[in-house]
Order: structure tokens, then sequence, then C-alpha cells
């Protein structure tokens, strides 16, 4: 194997993360997680970001998608992180 293979996205992809699309994940959908993580709803951090409840759920769904973990579940009061958000 050479050695920049181990950098090789599609290398990191097949062998190291076989569930995660690397290649969809950008810093905007981590910042909305980090927000979210923060806030446990998601008008309020869609509030404190300046941005829309829809603008919130959506990168949150597209989140859900590429990991294989919905993230975030509904809870007593808001939503409560899975093992894998933590």
């Amino acid at each position: 194997m050479k050695a920049g293979a181990l950098l090789d996205s599609k290398y990191l992809n097949s062998m190291v993360y076989p569930l995660l699309n690397l290649p969809l994940l950008d810093l905007t959908l981590l910042r909305t997680l980090d927000v979210l993580l923060t806030q446990y709803h998601v008008s309020p951090a869609g509030q404190s970001s300046n941005l829309s409840q829809p603008s919130v759920s959506i990168p949150l769904a597209r989140l859900r998608y590429m990991f294989p973990d919905p993230l975030l579940m509904p809870g007593p009061r808001g939503m409560r992180s899975t093992a894998s958000a933590d």
C-alpha cells in the first residue's frame, strides 16, 4: 500500500468509515449540530444562529442521512443526544 493511500478519501470511506459519507460533510452541518447540542431545541437553535426552524431542521436531516444514527431524539424537554452525538 502506498503511503498516500491512507489519506485517500475513497480508502477512508470504504475501510474506516463504511457508513459515513464524508464528501457530503461540510462545516455548516457541524456548526448546526454544535448549536443543536447546546440548545436541544430546533427553534431556539435557529434563533441563536439567525436562522429559521426549517433552516436548522434540514441540516439535521442531512446529518441523520450521513451518519448511521439519529443524533438527536425527542425527549420530555426538547431533544436529547444519542451516544454517537456525544
